[in-house]
């Protein structure tokens, strides 16, 4: 998920640039079709999905290791059945 984002990312912020200087991904050519509004608005939705999947998985990792973490610390208890 981390990569989807980064590349997500990647793309709409270097398309973004690049549409400044008049060149373009031709992956990304055909969202200009739409108008310069909508083709920018489209690039700035794939830059914010794209940070929203890098910062939730970095968030379900860290959720993951304190967990882990926490699981670690706890004494093990056992439970004694009286006869």
């Amino acid at each position: 998920m981390f990569n989807l984002g980064m590349w997500l990312t990647i793309l709409g912020g270097g398309s973004f640039v690049l549409n400044l200087v008049d060149m373009e991904f031709k992956l990304l050519m055909l969202i200009d079709m739409f108008g310069p509004l909508v083709g920018n608005c489209i690039r700035i939705g794939l830059i914010t999905i794209g940070v929203a999947l890098m910062a939730t998985e970095l968030i379900l990792r860290r959720r993951a290791s304190l967990l882990e973490a926490s699981e670690l610390s706890e004494p093990a208890t056992t439970s004694q059945s009286a006869s």
